[in-house]
């Protein structure tokens, strides 16, 4: 029987997620999927002690998968760019190096920043259309809902984005 459970969003808090998986783990429920930005799919399986990890590539070939087979971490699953990773405890973790993380985050930030960029052009004339043209309310409520849903879904990760981004090039004291 699958089992659903929310995540608190891997571009926000990927360090919750990747404990949640690891907790489901050693219960006995195995990540499968996701069925929803942030509903994480999980089956029965044997209990294991294991940690997570996430990585980004636009090219998860069978090179890029080799290259974490030989360090000892196995894709679990694969969603657009987002590769998820278990392994063993105490595997070396994926991410050794704060200032090449800080610079594929930056990257991705970027490039989600455009997509920003255009939700955001988009909601703000659809709601200016609305205000100078005047329709039925009806019709106002359904475009704003509209444009709002992908700008929605496009803030929210690249502030998550940038807040970790900012973590990870602050002065380690």
């Amino acid at each position: 029987m699958t089992t659903r459970r929310m995540g608190h969003g891997m571009a926000v808090s990927p360090e919750k997620d990747l404990e949640l998986f690891a907790s489901m783990a050693a219960r006995g429920q195995r990540l499968s999927g996701i069925s929803a930005p942030g509903l994480w799919l999980f089956e029965p399986a044997e209990p294991e002690q294991a940690v997570f990890a996430v990585d980004y590539t636009d090219r998860a070939d069978e090179d890029y998968l080799a290259l974490f087979e030989a360090a000892g971490w196995h894709r679990v699953l694969g969603v657009a760019t987002m590769q998820i990773f278990k392994a063993a405890p105490g595997t070396r973790p994926i991410h050794t190096d704060p200032g090449a993380e800080a610079e594929a985050l930056a990257a991705r930030a970027g490039r989600l920043g455009r997509w920003v960029a255009a939700c955001l052009t988009v909601l703000a004339v659809v709601a200016l259309a609305c205000a100078l043209t005047d329709p039925p309310r009806w019709l106002t409520v359904l475009a704003v809902i509209a444009a709002a849903i992908p700008a929605v879904y496009t803030v929210i990760p690249w502030l998550g984005m940038r807040r970790r981004l900012r973590a990870l090039r602050a002065p380690r004291r």
